[in-house]
């Protein structure tokens, strides 16, 4: 259903991720960030305003006195995860329980988040636990592979691979695997008989 600008002088809307946008009738156009109104520069100028609708993916159809234009507007939100120690991200993994997985190098660390909120679930540690209180891993993840069974494959420099079989909610069953050539792996990969193969540094 279109709208007239004549009347009203601006019409607003909701795109796909939620943002809410203002296109007033003198080809002005910004997005609501909380209460604030933020201007978004166009490329061209817009001329005067006067019908416009929307389609079903959020996009914005507007006739102006010099053509119709059609503003796709996909900007979202973004949310910084803190790291309490600066630390270099070496791996972000998604896993088949809605989890994902933040690495790091320096700290040698591994979080774990929940897909849905970004709410931090814990800290893996050592004795495979998920800790609520920041915890190393003590080796920095450089990749993660989930198989079939839903075990997880951590590679690791210079410690080699260590797998993640989980027992209950938060507590995994750890076991350090060293029988390789050379223990700095940087991918891991799975075939279709579930064969786990390690790209190694020779």
């Amino acid at each position: 259903m279109s709208r007239s600008l004549k009347s009203s002088g601006q019409v607003e809307w909701t795109d796909a991720c939620g943002t809410r946008w203002t296109l007033t009738r003198e080809g002005q156009l910004s997005y609501k960030d909380g209460e604030e109104a933020v201007p978004v520069p166009l490329p061209m100028t817009l001329q005067e305003m006067t019908f416009t609708m929307t389609d079903r993916q959020g996009n914005l159809w507007a006739i102006g006195s010099d053509g119709i234009y059609k503003f796709c507007t996909d900007i979202q939100r973004t949310q910084r995860l803190p790291i309490e120690q600066p630390s270099e991200v070496k791996c972000l993994f998604k896993d088949s329980r809605r989890r994902y997985w933040v690495t790091t190098r320096g700290e040698a660390a591994v979080r774990v988040y929940a897909l849905d909120d970004d709410r931090l679930l814990g800290y893996l540690g050592s004795d495979g636990r998920l800790h609520p209180t920041y915890t190393r891993f003590g080796t920095s993840v450089y990749c993660i592979y989930e198989d079939g069974d839903g075990t997880l494959w951590l590679g690791t420099k210079p410690d080699g691979i260590y797998r993640l079989r989980e027992l209950s909610a938060g507590q995994f069953q750890i076991d350090h695997l060293t029988q390789l050539p050379h223990q700095d792996v940087y991918d891991i990969l799975g075939d279709a008989d579930l064969v786990v193969e390690a790209a190694i540094e020779n």
